[in-house]
């Protein structure tokens, strides 16, 4: 470790700390006087302060704001420290009667601002809803599919999470901020990891201990694949039990805070045929990608201890070459077979409620399906976080290791420390 890797860390080590002792002894504050027709929203963080309107109508405005603060030691990626925006969000929510509601949101990205979010909700039933319009995909998995970017614990989602192709078909480093060479695809959907079409889902209580939940969704997919003028479409879905507490809505949390006692069990699967050309053989590349994983919330001791894993595999029909879009043009990403493979993470996070601070772990391994398994990886990341507001407001820090053994320069990694503050409102 260099010299300047040390400064940086006792740096932003000494800056966590400064503020979760200043969060533990500011003075709560003053109570929000509500104008009439506004109430709190629920604990959902997805889920805006509310204007009624009418009988049944409603409508929120919120935000997610994510600053982060990054240095990169890596032979990976390129070295930097610097500030940057990792989310900046701006969405509107409602419901038009009991049974409708809509959501649109927008992210900006760089100096664009970008629509991420917006469909249509008809809900005539817990068991019977459906989005229509833009959206996540449920087939990435719980990860990558159905867990609330406001509400995810290791920082970010495991890098593992985005070898789907919602986001991407490639591996990720520096707590999801770079992508790792040699292992993108490089397929990319238009919609900043929504796809367009329609989701039903649904949940069900059988009793107070046994929940049951689905998704099952037709999109667009990739609009540059080959197979888009002979109407090939993407095709999702999940099925999800829980044992305990119900995770009711259609995102999840990475942590509940101990507010949930329940252990979730869940299957996503996610497919677009002919998605790409191998370039060589000119024969069809379909998109296959599937995981199972496992989730607990328990009370441990004087805290609540959670739980996570997952195991997933990408196919992409081991194209040995470049793969091309429609157009006969390279993706500009890697052989077919550097991308796939197979591979899991774990994560688990200890909450402290009298210091509401949650220290947590995550280890991640990706195995390719190239000669000498070009393209793999593992990760490790470990860190702290404290909650002053639950996930409405809280500050993270964080290290993380990547290493990729296969290369011919020796073992190559790259080190990273995030710290920042997390806000959703």
């Amino acid at each position: 470790m260099n010299q300047s890797f040390k400064l940086v860390l006792l740096g932003t080590g000494f800056l966590a700390i400064t503020g979760f002792t200043f969060a533990l002894h500011a003075e709560e504050p003053n109570e929000i006087q509500e104008s009439p027709g506004i109430t709190d929203s629920p604990g959902n963080p997805d889920v805006p302060r509310r204007l009624h309107i009418g009988d049944e109508g409603w409508v929120g405005v919120g935000a997610r704001i994510l600053p982060i603060f990054i240095y990169n030691d890596s032979d990976l990626v390129s070295d930097e420290m610097e500030f940057r925006m990792r989310r900046a969000r701006v969405f509107v929510r409602g419901d038009l009667v009991e049974w409708a509601g809509f959501s649109v949101a927008t992210e900006v990205s760089g100096g664009n601002v970008l629509l991420i979010d917006s469909y249509l909700h008809f809900k005539p039933k817990d068991e019977v809803q459906f989005f229509v319009g833009r959206h996540l995909s449920p087939g990435p998995g719980r990860q990558s599919g159905t867990t609330s970017a406001a509400a995810l614990m290791a920082i970010d989602r495991p890098n593992f999470g985005f070898k789907n192709l919602s986001f991407g078909g490639r591996a990720m480093t520096a707590f999801a901020t770079s992508t790792l060479d040699d292992t993108d695809s490089g397929l990319r959907m238009d919609a900043q990891v929504r796809d367009e079409g329609v989701t039903f889902w649904g949940d069900h209580s059988r009793t107070n201990d046994l929940h049951f939940k689905y998704y099952l969704g037709v999109y667009d997919g990739w609009d540059r694949s080959p197979a888009r003028d002979n109407g090939d479409l993407r095709y999702s879905g999940r099925a999800a039990v829980n044992f305990g507490d119900h995770e009711n809505g259609f995102f999840n949390s990475s942590t509940y805070l101990g507010l949930k006692r329940t252990i979730g069990l869940g299957a996503s699967f996610d497919a677009q045929n002919r998605v790409a050309t191998e370039a060589v053989t000119e024969s069809s590349v379909n998109y296959r990608y599937w995981t199972v994983d496992l989730f607990a919330e328990q009370p441990v001791g004087w805290g609540s201890l959670t739980f996570e894993a997952a195991y997933g595999q990408l196919d992409l029909d081991k194209g040995d070459n470049i793969l091309l879009d429609r157009n006969g043009d390279p993706l500009g990403g890697v052989p077919g077979r550097q991308a796939q493979g197979d591979g899991f993470y774990l994560q688990a996070g200890y909450y402290m409620p009298g210091i509401k601070i949650q220290p947590w772990i995550l280890y991640e391994e990706w195995d390719s399906a190239a000669s000498g398994s070009v393209g793999s990886y593992t990760n490790a990341r470990i860190g702290a976080t404290y909650f002053a507001r639950g996930h409405n407001l809280n500050f993270k820090i964080g290290y993380e290791r990547t290493r990729l053994g296969w290369s011919t320069d020796g073992d190559r990694t790259s080190n990273s420390i995030v710290t920042g503050a997390y806000l959703n409102f």
